[in-house]
């Protein structure tokens, strides 16, 4: 309740704000974008916790919200002297995932991925549409993990980071799944780690 509290003060706050000048106004809408797309968060942690599993549903734009999460970031990889690539990223992608949904899910994967590289890494994110489908690629050239590792990533509550709680990547696994699509990794100790995204077109 009180975090629920705290997200309808900082929405209703940030909405006054826009009312001032054209600038204040686009600042306001992502602080109501992003406040929102957190909440959703927080409810799907919670549902988590009391046992259920993610849900999906509605639309969403794949790629659009790939390229939104990507804008969000970009600033964070310069400060850490990182390097973050694109690669056909250009059309959209609608697929049976809402926005809120789709840019949790690469959050987490991108988050991850930056935590992994050192200074100077890279991160490659690229794109694929098919026919039918939409994958995404996120790799990084970071030190990889090994087997042992990579076979409980996505585990609930297992994590290799200090501040990790392991439940990013379980439950972006699970809204690509209830979506319909997958999500794999694949790494090597040395190597990097690669991420693939595959959703089914809506």
């Amino acid at each position: 309740k009180l975090l629920a509290a705290g997200a309808a003060e900082a929405s209703g706050s940030a909405r006054r704000l826009g009312k001032l000048e054209t600038e204040a106004q686009r600042m306001a809408d992502s602080v109501v974008e992003e406040v929102d797309r957190l909440s959703a968060t927080v409810n799907r942690y919670l549902q988590f916790a009391r046992g259920g599993t993610a849900e999906a549903g509605g639309r969403g734009d794949a790629v659009g919200t790939l390229v939104a999460t990507l804008d969000l970031l970009e600033g964070e990889f310069r400060a850490r002297d990182c390097a973050l690539e694109r690669d056909g990223l250009s059309a959209g992608a609608m697929v049976a995932l809402e926005d809120a949904a789709l840019k949790q899910v690469w959050l987490n994967l991108l988050q991850n991925a930056l935590e992994a590289i050192p200074a100077r890494g890279r991160v490659r994110v690229s794109c694929e549409r098919e026919p039918h489908q939409v994958r995404i690629r996120v790799a990084d050239d970071g030190p990889g993990v090994p087997a042992e590792v990579l076979a409980r990533l996505g585990e609930p509550f297992f994590t290799t980071r200090a501040q990790g709680t392991g439940l990013g990547l379980y439950l972006s696994r699970q809204l690509v799944q209830e979506a319909g699509g997958t999500l794999g990794l694949e790494s090597r100790a040395g190597a990097g780690t690669l991420v693939t995204v595959q959703l089914p077109l809506a």
